[in-house]
């Protein structure tokens, strides 16, 4: 059963998808991540063979552990549908939970936006576009409790042509700090203060813009609105393709 498309961003703004919901019913329990006192929940590199626990199917999915230039990483594959990869149940947690894991495509895919999908709510975090050649890290960070998190892609048609290869996972949660807010080197902000944490007029580069589906971006001093340069999108064939910018790095 296929659930509502989560609501795409149109135009120019923050690295989003729409990516597909996974069915919430019929699933097996998943086991629960334990903290550890460093923080750290758990992590995988696939290196120790099929184990991948405790992550979980998310759908129907073939997975396997399998040798990878060297090295073992996780096989995504028969997918047919959007959600189809794994998951992990994070009900009994409190906190702030950041899992970053390291995804690229079989050798042949298009390039398609991927990311992690929290429920309940069916929040899209971190969605990268993930190519064939290269891996690329994906990183969300969410606060807890929430039920489970999983892998998504976002929503094409012949999704059973998309699969992937995970390696390097790493959940941890958020130890509590005993510095109070504005101890550091720079001063909290005053509530409803705003605070600019990126700036640019594209004199220097595309400063960590990128193109959004189809769309390329380049640096152009054929227009500017102030100074010498601008950004100049190209190649769009959709609505919200466009330029894109991750912020989790922020």
């Amino acid at each position: 059963m296929r659930r509502p498309k989560v609501f795409e961003i149109f135009g120019v703004g923050v690295a989003a998808t729409a990516l597909i919901a996974a069915p919430a019913a019929g699933a097996a329990p998943a086991p629960t991540v334990v903290a550890a006192p460093d923080g750290v929940l758990h992590s995988i590199d696939f290196e120790d063979g099929a184990d991948w626990s405790p992550w979980t199917r998310s759908g129907e999915p073939e997975l396997e552990v399998i040798e990878l230039d060297g090295n073992g990483v996780l096989h995504v594959g028969d997918r047919g549908e959007n959600y189809d990869g794994i998951e992990l149940a994070t009900d009994g947690l409190e906190g702030e939970l950041t899992v970053s894991l390291d995804l690229m495509l079989a050798e042949g895919t298009p390039e398609v936006e991927a990311g992690l999908v929290t429920v309940p709510g069916y929040t899209h975090r971190g969605a990268q576009v993930v190519g064939d050649d290269e891996w690329t890290t994906v990183t969300a960070t969410f606060e807890a409790p929430a039920e489970k998190v999983y892998i998504g892609t976002a929503d094409i048609a012949d999704v059973d042509a998309y699969d992937y290869y995970v390696d390097n996972i790493v959940v941890t949660l958020a130890a509590p700090s005993d510095e109070a807010p504005g101890d550091g080197d720079a001063p909290a902000p005053a509530p409803g203060e705003n605070v600019v944490i990126h700036e640019t007029g594209f004199e220097a580069g595309t400063d960590g813009w990128f193109g959004r589906g189809d769309a390329e971006v380049e640096v152009t001093d054929a227009e500017a609105h102030e100074g010498d340069s601008s950004l100049h999108v190209t190649n769009r064939s959709a609505d919200w393709h466009g330029a894109a910018m991750n912020l989790f790095p922020l």
